[in-house]
């Protein structure tokens, strides 16, 4: 308990892969981020996905987790590709769905040749 406030601090989620712990609420924005300024586009054209995603630096996170090691690897991916994922779930949109792809895919082929690559 916090004795400033007499209430509990929950501790902040974290996604442990492997040595690393990272807030999973700046993965997740991060990928909301990325989604959200393709779609403001209002285009399913892989040019401009690819534009938001140089726009961002995107590929770059890959390193937020460089656990050389194939689970850490794993659990770090595979909670980016469920975050993708979601949103075939809270929009019907076409461009939505074409964005989950080119996200897929740009974060799979965008992964470090140094580290164990994780398949979609």
């Amino acid at each position: 308990m916090s004795q400033a406030s007499g209430t509990e601090t929950a501790p902040v989620p974290v996604l442990r892969c492997g040595p690393c712990a990272l807030p999973r609420m700046a993965l997740m924005q991060d990928v909301r981020s990325l989604m959200l300024q393709y779609l403001r586009r209002q285009s399913t054209s892989y040019a401009d996905f690819i534009d938001v995603w140089n726009q961002l630096d995107f590929g770059m996170i890959h390193y937020a987790c460089q656990d050389a090691a194939l689970p850490g690897r794993r659990v770090f991916l595979e909670f980016l590709y469920r975050q993708v994922l979601s949103y075939l779930l809270v929009s019907h949109s076409v461009q939505a769905k074409v964005g989950v792809i080119y996200a897929l895919h740009c974060l799979f082929h965008s992964q470090p040749p140094s580290l164990p690559h994780v398949r979609v």
